[in-house]
């Protein structure tokens, strides 16, 4: 299958990035402009955005990423808004538990995720050992999994038009603006270049060998997401969001690598992680055992590990996510700190 990579943009992404971004307290000390989303939501009366947004979970908001870029209209709030409002309930409901995305479907059939919306207490109970166990990254709230569709879908609805009314029309128009110019930027560099090359370069650490990779890659800009980036494997589209002036990132100088660095080894579960990694690669199910540590509390650890390119990621053909520490970047971090440091006086 031919495959293409698309460079997009929009407030349509930027939206469900920023309600991701406020869903779960555990990704405040990740994603670094987190605590001034939720302040500017609170701020500006729309404090039930951030409730409704926890109430859903991160992953329901990442799972919306590939419906915000389908068809050629606008990418804009109200455009995603009119997209959610004429998807079905059940459909919706599908989409926010994770039903387009690959892994999960290799775990759990459509006639389990149709159960789940027509509630069937079995389906429910197959699903959520599944999303619990070490076999998939994703999760799903409790309620999420088992709110009747309808609410679901209201719930939606209410967090996009809130965010809306919370950014306002010029507010919106501004960030549109500066989104554009970031994809610009990032369409220049990834002209030309094969799928995996451009994740590569968009995603610095993160090497994506999947032979089930979808027609379609879609490479979004957001001011959002730094210093992470977010990977949604629709069955349809791959949608990777990547930091808005962070791919390529030749231009970071070595002050900010070095901040990136210790801020990514200040942390005694994240050294531990370095520890495992030294001995050979691990997927997060290997390194949870090997830590004592609930998986779902390790992949905000290796998410800075990785944006501080200390370790590297690779989604291989079984799809498996493997981690493996980079050798390389760990000697430059330690070089800069002797050098800088270690002959004061």
């Amino acid at each position: 299958m031919a495959q293409r990579v698309r460079v997009d943009s929009g407030t349509s992404y930027e939206m469900l990035l920023e309600l991701m971004c406020v869903a779960d307290r555990r990704f405040r000390s990740v994603i670094t402009g987190a605590p001034h989303i939720e302040h500017s939501l609170e701020a500006a009366g729309a404090g039930d955005v951030v409730a409704d947004a926890r109430t859903a979970g991160r992953y329901a908001w990442a799972n919306l990423l590939p419906l915000a870029g389908v068809g050629r209209r606008a990418r804009t709030s109200e455009a995603l808004r009119d997209a959610v409002a004429a998807t079905s309930a059940q459909e919706l409901h599908r989409w926010v538990l994770g039903g387009r995305r690959r892994q999960l479907l290799e775990l759990v059939g459509d006639d389990i995720l149709d159960g789940v919306l027509t509630g069937d207490r079995a389906a429910r109970s197959v699903l959520r050992r599944t999303l619990g166990s070490d076999t998939t990254v994703l999760e799903a709230t409790p309620w999420l999994l088992s709110a009747p569709s309808e609410e679901v879908h209201a719930l939606v609805l209410r967090a996009l038009e809130g965010w809306a009314v919370a950014r306002g029309p010029v507010g919106e128009a501004t960030l549109r603006q500066e989104l554009r110019g970031s994809a610009r930027r990032l369409r220049a560099v990834v002209t030309g270049l094969d799928p995996r090359e451009a994740i590569a370069v968009a995603a610095p650490g993160l090497d994506y060998t999947s032979e089930r990779m979808p027609a379609e890659v879609v490479l979004v800009s957001s001011a959002a997401v730094a210093p992470i980036v977010v990977f949604v494997d629709d069955v349809r589209r791959t949608v990777l969001a990547t930091p808005a002036g962070m791919a390529p990132r030749p231009e970071s100088t070595e002050h900010d690598r070095l901040i990136a660095g210790a801020r990514a080894v200040g942390d005694v579960v994240r050294v531990r992680v370095l520890d495992v990694l030294r001995d050979g690669p691990a997927a997060a199910r290997e390194l949870s055992e090997a830590l004592g540590q609930p998986r779902t509390s390790l992949l905000h650890h290796l998410a800075l590990l990785r944006s501080a390119g200390l370790v590297t990621t690779a989604v291989g053909p079984d799809e498996r996510t493997v981690y493996r520490l980079d050798a390389s970047a760990v000697d430059a971090l330690a070089s800069t700190m002797r050098r800088r440091y270690g002959t004061m006086r």
